[in-house]
């Protein structure tokens, strides 16, 4: 299937904009710091949260002189603003507002959860050795979702991944028998 040039370039111009951000936020945080990484994979300890829906990756994190440990998420601060545009992936149909490449708000109507675990595990790249000094190519996480007004709702940091995997994720919706995906970002 032919993917909707239109819905790529969006994805691309999304992830863009928030890679130049965590670059230039990453390499700024370094400075003067003996200790410090970013993109960090770790596992929350919350038992209420099932995996892999704990894993994330954190965006950086340093110790200062004294080994006290600062973790940072980086949020870009507002979305880009355009008008909402309607997408149709076969009898899928997307509807996508604006939206932050760092915390992408998905609603549903039907989702299968082992199956996006599946999904998150292989975007998350747990069991890959990622190069130390490059950005990770991966997702940083994804909320377990819940259902509000009779529909799924969760999100995804789709942190350092390519613009390909948001495609990915919505061809995986696709296949998963969902008619109906709303993106945005609420909370820019």
């Amino acid at each position: 299937m032919k993917m909707n040039s239109n819905l790529l370039n969006i994805a691309n111009v999304e992830r863009q904009r928030y890679v130049d951000f965590f670059v230039e936020e990453t390499n700024s945080l370094k400075n003067g710091k003996d200790i410090c990484a970013k993109e960090l994979l770790i596992e929350v300890s919350d038992e209420t949260i099932s995996y892999p829906f704990n894993t994330v990756y954190l965006d950086f994190i340093s110790k200062d002189k004294n080994n006290k440990e600062y973790i940072l998420e980086l949020r870009l601060e507002n979305n880009l603003h355009y008008d909402m545009r309607c997408f149709y992936l076969d009898k899928m149909k997307v509807e996508v507002l604006p939206f932050c490449w760092n915390s992408c708000e998905f609603t549903v109507d039907k989702i299968e959860v082992p199956s996006l675990a599946n999904w998150v595990i292989k975007w998350l790249k747990i069991d890959q050795e990622l190069p130390n000094d490059e950005l990770a190519e991966a997702i940083h996480s994804c909320s377990e979702p819940v259902i509000v007004d009779k529909k799924y709702s969760f999100a995804i940091d789709f942190g350092s991944a390519p613009a390909t995997c948001f495609i990915d994720f919505l061809l995986f919706l696709r296949d998963s028998k969902t008619k109906h995906v709303r993106v945005e970002t609420t909370e820019a």
